[in-house]
């Protein structure tokens, strides 16, 4: 088994993307997908990465500012 690269998440990715949030039971359309990506990606508050195993996606992390009247701003991330 190789190692595990991380990386920023490029516009490419979204099929890969579609994929992994296919297998977790979120069938998002994969264009929208490719839609989101580009938005979010345009977007400097937030940052994705994914991680690769031999050149395959497998896994990605999404954080972006998360604003509450509870507390002072966080940072909420959602592992998949």
């Amino acid at each position: 088994m190789g190692d595990i690269k991380i990386r920023k998440l490029e516009p490419s990715d979204y099929k890969s993307i579609y994929e992994l949030n296919c297998a977790l039971g979120y069938e998002y359309p994969k264009e929208k997908t490719k839609q989101r990506i580009r938005y979010i990606l345009e977007n400097t508050e937030h940052i994705i990465l994914v991680a690769e195993l031999t050149d395959e996606i497998v896994g990605y992390i999404h954080a972006s500012p998360y604003e509450t009247l509870y507390s002072d701003s966080v940072c909420q991330a959602v592992w998949q």
